[in-house]
């Protein structure tokens, strides 16, 4: 048996063609998300945060710094204690008159810049006794306490008065005191605090100290361990 195979006419074709895309679904482009913004409590929270992280940083930071000022002033002390030590080596003697000029005056830390009530000598480290130290023999009336010119110790840092202070700078700077046995016991009477008013005894030849600007009242000395 023979099949009669249709041809479909352009007529169908387009009817066809229309319902198939009639109930096709037609995309629709998808449109992008808003963004989010912070609220004011989270920007609170975040404000807290980098607060609390930055104080920490200040701390740590002023911590390591005062750290740093003690360690070098601690090693000042110690090259002036050594310096005051070859002098007495190569002359045989300490310098026992007021070569600073100062008489007994009192300075802001209450020590004297002179002292000898104790039977040895007590100096503020001023300018000259500076410059007698760094070997400058050209110093006006003080050139037999180092005639030869021996250099024992040069000092970098300085106050506006050329006196030589400690890690703290100009602005925080303190001075440097320091007391020779001339007695020659090996004892020497050194202050506890800045007040000067209450001592200790200690077993040195020498003995160098200052204050302390970020603990008010407390010396840093070359005794202390």
């Amino acid at each position: 048996r023979q099949h009669a195979i249709m041809k479909p006419s352009s007529a169908n074709l387009r009817s066809l063609r229309c319902l198939l895309f009639k109930n096709s679904p037609v995309p629709v482009r998808a449109s992008s998300p808003r963004r989010a913004a912070f609220t004011l409590t989270e920007l609170l929270v975040v404000i807290s945060i980098i607060g609390v992280l930055l104080g920490l940083l200040y701390g740590a930071i002023r911590t390591v710094s005062r750290f740093s000022r003690e360690t070098i002033t601690r090693g000042e002390l110690g090259n002036i204690e050594a310096a005051w030590k070859q002098y007495y080596n190569y002359y045989h003697t300490w310098p026992t008159n007021d070569v600073e000029s100062a008489g007994n005056t009192i300075d802001a830390s209450k020590f004297r810049r002179f002292d000898t009530s104790s039977g040895d000598v007590q100096y503020e480290l001023g300018p000259v006794l500076a410059s007698i130290l760094a070997g400058n023999s050209n110093i006006s009336g003080q050139v037999s306490l180092n005639a030869d010119g021996v250099a024992f110790l040069d000092f970098t840092r300085f106050d506006s008065a050329a006196a030589p202070i400690s890690a703290w700078g100009a602005s925080r700077g303190q001075r440097y005191f320091v007391k020779l046995d001339v007695s020659g016991d090996n004892q020497l009477v050194v202050p506890v605090d800045t007040t000067g008013t209450a001592t200790t005894n200690i077993f040195r030849r020498v003995a160098v100290w200052t204050a302390n600007p970020d603990r008010p009242g407390i010396l840093i000395g070359n005794w202390q361990q």
